[in-house]
């Protein structure tokens, strides 16, 4: 996460949820856009002539970029969310990088909930007391399930 915007550095997930259900309020009600790496091995046979490698994130909330071994391989605003990474994957090896970024409401949200002087955005003076009671977190974050799937190429 980037720093001051109410959330740690880093987490560690064991396994993909929205980062409203996480007990970090942070994290909660974080807003902007955060990043989730992995390293995965891709076997040699995967990167045969006649196939083609896609990576799918299943649900997102709400904008992904995808970069491949450092290199923006898509970036993705609706469903579906999938994308071909065939041209940037390598036997071996590979670095995933999915940064999401979601809407302010959640932060918004939250910052309603905390006394002035500890509220992460910046705004004017009573402009979060005068809007209203806090209303519905938004689902955020790489929601998944991620999957890579071979596709036969279509020439």
């Amino acid at each position: 996460f980037p720093p001051d915007l109410g959330a740690p550095e880093k987490i560690r997930l064991e396994s993909l949820e929205s980062w409203t259900r996480n007990p970090d309020e942070g994290v909660k009600y974080f807003s902007g856009t955060a990043a989730y790496t992995k390293t995965v091995q891709i076997p040699r046979h995967w990167l045969g002539s006649g196939t083609r490698i896609a990576l799918d994130l299943g649900t997102v909330e709400d904008i992904a970029q995808v970069s491949v071994n450092g290199k923006t391989a898509a970036t993705l605003w609706k469903p579906p969310y999938r994308s071909d990474v065939s041209n940037f994957l390598k036997a071996g090896e590979n670095r995933l990088e999915i940064r999401i970024t979601n809407q302010w409401t959640n932060r918004q949200i939250g910052d309603r909930q905390l006394d002035p002087a500890r509220r992460v955005l910046s705004s004017s003076p009573g402009w979060m007391d005068r809007s209203g009671p806090p209303k519905m977190l938004e689902e955020s974050g790489l929601i998944g399930p991620v999957t890579i799937v071979s596709l036969k190429r279509e020439d």
